[in-house]
């Protein structure tokens, strides 16, 4: 209204046009810290020994990232891809809290339904059964993951290998000055950074 691009207010929740959205919106900046708390703690979690070693090796910032950085942090990705993936199905309570499925049914999910059947129709079976159907699908959607995931090892460009590429020796002196050197390089399945 204050830029001249409405004469009226906007009804954010009220609107079948942005109720939705709006809903939407407010559940991804709800998840959001979670996924990014996760994915850092793993960028934190990469030993900087690795890094070196691919430096050693010519690894570029592009070949870091494919071959190093990603394959050690997926296992912490692919869990917090299956956590927030359920946790999208079960956001009732601020769906509830805005629009409580409203206007008409534009913003109502399983979750909302499955309270509607069993508190406001009374009908327990039908929302037990429609329990039970959200926690399958949330089963297959978190094995498809795991399996996708984890066979993505054997079968993508970056794969495991970035661990066995360079066998890297640490050795302190006794400065106490960090000395490295690359003990043994050599090409895994045809990867070579050079």
């Amino acid at each position: 209204q204050l830029l001249g691009l409405s004469e009226g207010g906007v009804s954010w929740l009220g609107d079948t046009k942005y109720a939705f959205i709006s809903v939407v919106l407010v559940c991804i900046w709800k998840g959001y810290p979670l996924v990014m708390v996760n994915a850092l703690a793993a960028l934190q979690s990469v030993s900087t020994d690795i890094y070196e070693a691919a430096k050693v090796d010519g690894a570029n910032k592009i070949q870091t990232f494919f071959r190093i950085i990603l394959p050690s942090i997926k296992p912490v990705l692919a869990t917090t891809l299956i956590l927030d993936t359920v946790w999208w199905f079960k956001h009732y309570t601020i769906v509830y809290l805005m629009t409580k499925g409203g206007p008409g049914s534009d913003t109502s999910i399983v979750s909302i339904e499955i309270y509607k059947q069993a508190f406001d129709y009374f009908n327990f079976g039908k929302a037990a059964s429609m329990s039970v159907v959200v926690f399958f699908v949330c089963l297959i959607i978190s094995k498809l993951y795991r399996r996708f995931l984890d066979n993505e090892d054997e079968n993508s460009p970056w794969g495991n290998e970035a661990f066995e590429i360079v066998k890297w020796n640490r050795h302190v002196s006794d400065t106490g000055i960090l000395r490295g050197h690359c003990a043994d390089t050599y090409p895994v399945d045809g990867v070579n950074f050079h």
